[in-house]
């Protein structure tokens, strides 16, 4: 009797603890075979690639295009943020015989007063700067550089090469990189998202909104659900204040022919912002570069994957879009003097 009342507790804590081995090896065993994830907003959500991944295929990219010059043999400097990083768009540009610079903002600090001595002093001897953001940052961007006197980044060395992005979707592979219990959440999520009634749901900072039509738009196999970046649609909307601070420092470098690259923001493309429309033909009917909002609309409904479904940023198809109209807005530029590489003299039909 006594033996009894000693080894119950003992055995059930054994069958307790062996309980929990068996579920830690099977969240363990989930997780190694729950896909890596490839893309920003699937990591951040933890969203199944099998759901949310893109499907098929995307342009294939030259890895000889994929170069960033000196600064100093360059025609063209790119100032940028991640949407600049994987010189994608810009291979439109070197596609031409143009040579092109492309540094980020993390190198640069903010631009400053200072910035045509600085550029100089980088040994930069062209004209055309673009300075990329994506919308979502842009103001941020303005309201540093509007209080920033003098450049404080000493030489840079632009010069890199990037591998060529994905044709297709990663392969298969074991998952060895997320923590234990990132299958069992990644697989709790997608099924509640999956089989809601409802129409939007949020993890983390990302959104994940029923859209009609998605399948459209997108190659995913959830492709009536969208994930979109939650922080976008807290951030003001782009104001005549913006065009005011981005015609300033343009007008304060006139040697130089800056031109503005603002990007959409995915939410903004694919939910619709009348004021961003606006804000990005008063961009271009200003002179100070192209409206990249027009040309992105336009494509969402024709071109699937325009922006990646499981990411907050273009595809190849639609960065190679953005570098067509950057380069038409180039070509078709007055330099500030006649001299200059022939691929700025060769304006397409589409921009005369």
């Amino acid at each position: 009797m006594a033996t009894t009342t000693v080894n119950a507790p003992a055995g059930l804590w054994l069958r307790l603890f062996g309980l929990c081995v068996l579920g830690v090896a099977g969240a363990v065993a989930l997780t190694l075979f729950t896909p890596p994830f490839y893309g920003d907003l699937t990591r951040v959500a933890r969203l199944s690639e099998s759901d949310f991944g893109w499907r098929d295929n995307q342009p294939d990219v030259d890895r000889a295009l994929l170069k960033s010059s000196a600064i100093a043999d360059a025609d063209v400097l790119v100032i940028g943020d991640s949407f600049s990083k994987d010189l994608v768009w810009q291979s439109v540009l070197t596609q031409t015989g143009l040579r092109v610079a492309t540094v980020s903002w993390r190198q640069t600090g903010p631009l400053c007063a200072d910035f045509s001595s600085w550029v100089k002093a980088q040994g930069f001897r062209g004209q055309r700067v673009v300075l990329q953001s994506v919308e979502r940052e842009l103001d941020a961007l303005l309201e540093k550089m509007a209080s920033c006197s003098r450049m404080a980044s000493g030489p840079i060395d632009a010069r890199h090469a990037q591998e060529p992005p994905l044709i297709t979707p990663p392969p298969w592979a074991l998952n060895k990189r997320e923590t234990w219990t990132t299958g069992p959440i990644s697989l709790w999520r997608t099924a509640r998202t999956t089989h809601s009634s409802a129409d939007e749901r949020a993890f983390d900072k990302v959104r994940v909104v029923r859209q009609t039509g998605g399948c459209t738009r997108f190659s995913h196999r959830a492709c009536e659900w969208s994930l979109l970046w939650g922080p976008d649609r807290e951030r003001p909307a782009l104001s005549d204040q913006s065009l005011a601070a981005m015609s300033r420092f343009s007008a304060a470098h006139p040697e130089l022919k800056v031109t503005w690259a603002v990007v959409p923001n995915k939410s903004s493309v694919y939910q619709g912002s009348p004021s961003l429309g606006s804000w990005a033909e008063a961009v271009q009917a200003k002179g100070l570069g192209p409206d990249l909002f027009a040309p992105l609309i336009q494509a969402r409904d024709g071109t699937k994957d325009l922006y990646l479904p499981n990411d907050t940023h273009l595809s190849t198809r639609g960065y190679l879009l953005l570098g067509q109209r950057l380069l038409q807005t180039l070509q078709a530029q007055r330099p500030v003097t006649e001299t200059g590489p022939a691929a700025f003299k060769q304006t397409p039909a589409s921009s005369r």
